[in-house]
This record gives C-alpha cells, sequence and structure tokens, in this order.
C-alpha cells in the first residue's frame, strides 16, 4: 500500500459561457490519491447550468415578446429575471457535502490551466456512484498555502498512478 496523498483547494467549475461539460461540484475541498482512486470531497453545485439558462433565458424573451399584447405575462417575465440575478448573486454556492471516490480507469487524462490559476482539469469517464452519475470535466484550484506540494506536483502524481495529460 502506497502512501495516500491529500491536496487542498477549491472546485471551480467555470461558469456560463463555456463549452465544457463540467462536473458539477464547487467549493472548497480535497483530492486524495489512493490506491483505488482518486477519492473527491466538495459540495454540490447550485449554480443554474448552460441547459438552465437557455430555458430561462427563452422563456423570458416569450414573456416579453407577448408580454406586449398580455400585462400579466410581462410581469411574470420580470419576476423571472429577478429570480435569476438573485441566483446569480448568491455568494453561497455551495450545496451539499459530496464525497466520492472515482476509480482510476474512469479518469481518461488531466490537463493544466495557466501557472497562475493552478487548476487542474481532471477528465472523468462517466460513472456511478452512490451520490449520482458524474462525468465530464473537474476543475480543481490547488491553494499552495493548504499544502505541502504544489499544483505541479499533483499533476505529476496523477502521471504516477498511470493518468496521462491530455495531449
Amino acid at each position: 500500500m502506497t502512501e495516500i496523498l491529500e491536496f487542498c483547494g477549491e472546485f471551480s467549475p467555470p461558469t456560463i459561457g463555456t463549452r465544457s461539460n463540467s462536473v458539477k461540484i464547487a467549493g472548497d475541498g480535497f483530492c486524495q490519491l489512493t490506491d483505488k482512486g482518486l477519492r473527491v470531497q466538495g459540495f454540490k453545485d447550485r449554480r443554474l447550468s448552460k441547459t438552465e439558462w437557455i430555458n430561462a433565458v427563452f422563456w423570458v424573451l416569450v414573456c416579453f415578446v407577448t408580454g406586449f399584447f398580455v400585462f400579466f405575462v410581462w410581469f411574470a417575465g420580470l419576476g423571472y429575471v429577478i429570480r435569476l440575478i438573485n441566483l446569480r448573486k448568491r455568494k453561497n454556492k455551495r450545496g451539499k457535502p459530496v464525497d466520492i471516490l472515482i476509480p482510476w480507469k474512469k479518469i481518461s487524462s488531466y490537463s493544466l490551466s495557466s501557472a497562475a490559476d493552478k487548476i487542474i482539469i481532471i477528465h472523468l469517464k462517466k460513472f456511478k456512484s452512490r451520490q449520482g452519475t458524474f462525468a465530464g470535466k473537474l476543475f480543481f484550484q490547488v491553494d499552495d498555502s493548504r499544502n505541502s506540494m504544489d499544483f505541479l506536483d499533483f499533476a505529476e502524481e496523477l502521471v504516477n498512478y498511470g493518468i496521462r495529460p491530455l495531449s
């Protein structure tokens, strides 16, 4: 059995405007590299997904277009816009705690963002756990102040477990 390495940091999935399918885990947490897989502990991301945003924009547009003819529909659309603005401004984007073990065979690769961001993007194949189905990209920003090793060491350890960088 090898030593279990733990990296503290923050899960930071991108907001709307990206084409990536991100895993909905956000907030403070950690990644643990174990013999069985990558243990991830964080929080469910409560922000709206791209589909929810597209749906909301569609219905708001419908309400505004028809609102010129039907007064109450316009107010319903305005109420929906106010609700979206409040959701967007919400400081606490964390939901329920998430603690999953991702088997190594379900991690296809990883990539690194700029050195300034220190974000490791872990590419996951679809898999099910007792907390749901996960697939896509997991965005993890390593906090160097809370770890004895930095994000490049994390990437190097992934290679030691057989996970290759995305070419």
